[in-house]
């Protein structure tokens, strides 16, 4: 046990709350600040109600000992120093608060929520933002020690030390847990903001909306380079995280030799992707965009490759769009498509009604479902592309007969002449296929 003289004095086996509360309530009325604070103590009511004036002015003084209330900046609460000033302010009453009630705030105030996102603002590391507020504990409780060795009532002074060793390092781990997840909780925010803000941009460019040389630095790429565009999904119902998304962008962007690279999310879970140099594309894009992503086909690309300048920009991602809408449509085993193997597929099924429509109009009855129809068109495809039956029995490793009876026999189903509307006649063969209309 503690000698009488010991400064913080003895302690009461058996102190009674009413006693307690009366050795507090003789403490807080001894709190003075050296000097009065700028910021007037009335500007707390319900602190000052419970905690007395000269209390609450004694915490703002705690605050204001920090030193960014310093110079006409600092007294300024739109500022980025007045900012922290006030929430500093706020949070010297709240620990005062929390010394002499059983209450420790949950809730951050606005002032507090400024603080964090001038952190943010700033990119102050969050581990900084905690071990700033350590540093105050420290002081502040220092502050507060001393005033408890300096009260007149000796036998007092140990009920008073161990109320602050239970209330003060609990207030400051609650409140830090908190700043903490509001400053994470503000970065994803800020990210998400940045990622929407890039979106909107992106998109007034391909609409026509913004000259995109006048945006060049936000959107963080040369516009008068090459591009090549790229959309890329999954079929199944995995979804990669964002940082996933960013190291397969970051990654065939170095296939590529491109010093330049825009990714964003795009519609129905896709992700748009631009990959921009100076110099033209090398020829084997499509061999090295296989090799980045997984070989296990969960991720699908389709692209398009080489558009100079800004409408080249434009172009490639309209390109890719379409031979991503095409694969779904008619490829589905096809990891990697490339817009120049399917434009002229994209420009006939554009309107897949339209499409199917013209499909029956061109084929008549040899557009009906069925695995000899199936046959008939087959061979009607080869046949309409070399003109020789010949090579078309070679090919599909049929008797030169068979091939001539089921062109005879195509051809009464269509109900005219091979020769009559040909071109239109091999684009309904091109359209069926692609469209599986069985």
């Amino acid at each position: 046990m503690m000698s009488k003289g010991n400064l913080l004095g003895s302690r009461t086996d058996h102190v009674s709350p009413a006693e307690e509360t009366a050795s507090l309530n003789r403490l807080l009325s001894s709190l003075q600040p050296d000097n009065f604070p700028e910021t007037d103590p009335s500007d707390f009511p319900n602190a000052s109600e419970r905690l007395g004036r000269n209390a609450v002015a004694w915490a703002i003084r705690l605050a204001e000992m920090v030193g960014v209330r310093t110079g006409p900046i600092g007294r300024q609460p739109s500022s980025p120093l007045g900012t922290v000033a006030v929430a500093l302010e706020k949070t010297a009453v709240q620990f005062l608060l929390a010394f002499a009630s059983d209450q420790i705030p949950s809730a951050l105030t606005a002032n507090q929520m400024d603080l964090i996102r001038v952190a943010v603002q700033q990119n102050i590391p969050y581990q900084e933002l905690g071990d700033g507020f350590r540093r105050l504990q420290r002081r502040w409780i220092a502050h507060l020690t001393e005033q408890i060795k300096q009260h007149r009532l000796e036998e007092e002074r140990m009920v008073l030390t161990e109320r602050l060793i239970a209330r003060g390092p609990s207030f400051f781990d609650a409140h830090i847990d908190t700043v903490i997840a509001e400053y994470l909780r503000q970065c994803q925010q800020r990210v998400s903001n940045e990622a929407a803000d890039l979106q909107n941009l992106v998109f007034a460019i391909l609409r026509g909306e913004l000259v995109p040389e006048r945006v060049e630095e936000r959107i963080g790429l040369p516009f008068n380079g090459h591009h090549t565009g790229l959309v890329l999904w999954f079929d199944s119902e995995y979804q990669a995280y964002a940082r996933e998304m960013a190291e397969i962008a970051r990654v065939a962007a170095f296939a590529l030799g491109c010093p330049y690279h825009l990714l964003i999310p795009g519609e129905a879970g896709k992700v748009l992707l631009w990959l921009t140099r100076t110099t033209p594309f090398p020829d084997d894009v499509r061999t090295r965009l296989a090799a980045v992503i997984p070989a296990d086909g969960s991720l699908r690309l389709a692209f398009s490759a080489d558009r100079p300048g800004a409408e080249g920009f434009r172009r490639v991602h309209y390109e890719a769009q379409e031979a991503a809408r095409v694969a779904r449509q008619t490829l589905p085993y096809h990891t990697v498509i490339d817009y120049s193997d399917v434009r002229l597929l994209a420009l006939l099924t554009q309107n897949p009604e339209l499409a199917r429509w013209f499909i029956q109009d061109e084929l008549g009855g040899l557009a009906a479902p069925g695995q000899n129809n199936r046959d008939l068109r087959r061979t009607l495809s080869v046949y309409m592309a070399n003109r020789s039956q010949v090579r078309t029995a070679q090919e599909l490793f049929l008797h030169r007969n068979s091939v001539g009876h089921r062109l005879r026999r195509a051809e009464a189903l269509i109900g005219h002449s091979l020769n009559v509307r040909s071109n239109n006649l091999i684009a309904a063969l091109v359209m069926a296929e692609a469209l599986d209309i069985e």
